[in-house]
């Protein structure tokens, strides 16, 4: 079984409504945009375009929480029922092994993904970019947050204590599974999640790996799925993106029922590759 080799992923079965296929599936999602709030009064630091996020609370002491979003509407076709969702993080560097709680919030506003690039370890962010999302701008240096620091509903979707290096899974939740539904049904609300810590302790900061730190080309997406199907047949309900073809094709059984895949044909042909179970 392949995975997207992503630092953070969306997982979600999904009850798809798309003919042919069988009810339940499982997707796994890269992040389509992901940044750091860097606490300063300014909001003129920012790193949209960094290979790592920070979330908690440094030692200078100042606040990180990190921004994260993905294309539920591109992958899944409408109407569709999501039944569960976990996201799932890289955590790379951490000041104190202690375990911190760290909670997922739904963001309420837009936010944008700029071309900073902090320098180093990242931990003090870069001078910001226009359309960086900053602790003040959801897109600087022209649009503000309506509350600084990041808009998003009070109570969390998802939480869960983060020690030391590692990976680390939210969960699924009923509030995790809303908010996808939620974007699904409506792509225009979709502003993605906040990941942020609540403890006023100095210096237990964690940082996770960010969409760049991986050299992918494309996110390509495979289901596994019972039900029969021709070899070669299009697929409708997905976009494979411009020039690109989503097809059937017959898979190998691993130690399981026989059955197909969906791969992903980008305009390129040799880039292919595997991403979703």
């Amino acid at each position: 079984m392949s995975r997207l080799s992503l630092s953070a992923v969306l997982i979600i079965l999904v009850s798809l409504a798309m003919a042919g296929l069988a009810p339940a599936q499982t997707i796994e999602l890269a992040p389509i945009m992901d940044a750091t709030l860097y606490e300063d009064a300014g909001g003129v630091l920012a790193n949209g375009s960094g290979s790592y996020l920070f979330v908690g609370r440094t030692a200078q002491p100042l606040t990180r929480r990190a921004l994260i979003a993905f294309d539920i509407a591109g992958a899944i076709p409408a109407g569709s029922t999501i039944i569960t969702a976990e996201l799932k993080i890289e955590v790379s560097k951490v000041s104190d092994p202690s375990d911190q709680t760290v909670f997922v919030h739904r963001v309420t506003e837009s936010w944008g993904e700029g071309a900073s690039d902090a320098p180093g370890q990242e931990g003090s962010g870069a001078p910001a970019s226009p359309g960086d999302a900053t602790w003040i701008h959801r897109s600087y240096p022209a649009d503000p947050w309506t509350t600084a620091g990041g808009s998003f509903v009070p109570a969390a979707s998802a939480q869960r204590a983060i020690g030391s290096i590692g990976s680390y899974s939210f969960n699924s939740t009923p509030q995790l599974v809303s908010d996808v539904q939620a974007w699904l049904d409506d792509p225009s609300g979709n502003f993605g999640w906040i990941l942020l810590m609540t403890s006023t302790t100095n210096g237990p900061a964690k940082r996770f790996d960010s969409r760049e730190i991986d050299d992918v080309v494309l996110p390509v997406i495979e289901f596994h799925r019972e039900c029969p199907a021709q070899a070669g047949d299009p697929v409708p309900g997905l976009d494979p993106g411009a020039g690109g073809q989503l097809l059937v094709e017959p898979a190998e059984p691993l130690g399981g029922p026989a059955g197909s895949v969906l791969r992903h044909v980008d305009r390129q042909p040799d880039r292919l590759g595997l991403g979703l179970r």
